[in-house]
């Protein structure tokens, strides 16, 4: 009985940090964004996280254990301003926005056209993670509150960490407005 209560405080408390950050997102939808999802590193670097669903493929890989392709400049400004260059008045659907990347000790220059953060995005990129997050969690609450042994718990609990990776993953993108992940997330995520 104390394991499920454990359990469900920590469902409870990944269901507020989730929630969070869906809201976060969610906020967005509606404005001008570039196009893709974006990411702050550890790095304190700003790299691509995805591209959503139905938008013309982008010239920049999104980062993993093989590519560390960074964005150093946005319309030959430093990085820093890439928030401000999607929420200025100017910037609309199309427009186009010039990013610097560094790959590799090279840099390269990539043109892509701004779009409308859309409900139908978010729910592509972040709303399947989240079903797929409270799915995980559900059923590790069914299996241990139902476990009548210790090896039936322990099944629960292992359902807890994907759970945890699904539920955490809208702390990781960016639409428009920086968020860096701040260690309590990138502590969870790992």
């Amino acid at each position: 009985m104390r394991l499920t209560l454990v359990y469900l405080f920590v469902a409870l408390a990944l269901l507020i940090l989730s929630g969070t950050g869906h809201v976060r997102l969610l906020s967005q939808v509606g404005q001008t964004f570039g196009g893709f999802f974006w990411g702050i590193d550890t790095d304190r670097q700003v790299v691509v996280v995805s591209s959503p669903p139905g938008l013309p493929p982008l010239a920049i890989a999104p980062v993993s254990l093989t590519n560390q392709s960074t964005i150093t400049q946005v319309n030959g400004q430093k990085i820093t301003s890439l928030s401000g260059v999607y929420q200025n008045q100017s910037t609309g659907q199309g427009t186009i926005i010039k990013y610097t990347v560094a790959h590799d000790g090279k840099t390269d220059t990539v043109s892509y056209a701004a779009a409308t953060f859309t409900l139908s995005m978010w729910f592509n990129s972040y709303g399947w993670a989240l079903i797929a997050g409270l799915s995980w969690l559900l059923v590790g609450g069914l299996l241990l509150a139902t476990a009548l042994e210790w090896t039936g718990a322990v099944e629960g609990i292992t359902l807890l960490p994907p759970a945890m990776l699904f539920l955490l993953y809208s702390h990781w993108g960016n639409a428009q407005q920086a968020y860096p992940a701040d260690l309590v997330f990138q502590l969870l995520w790992i």
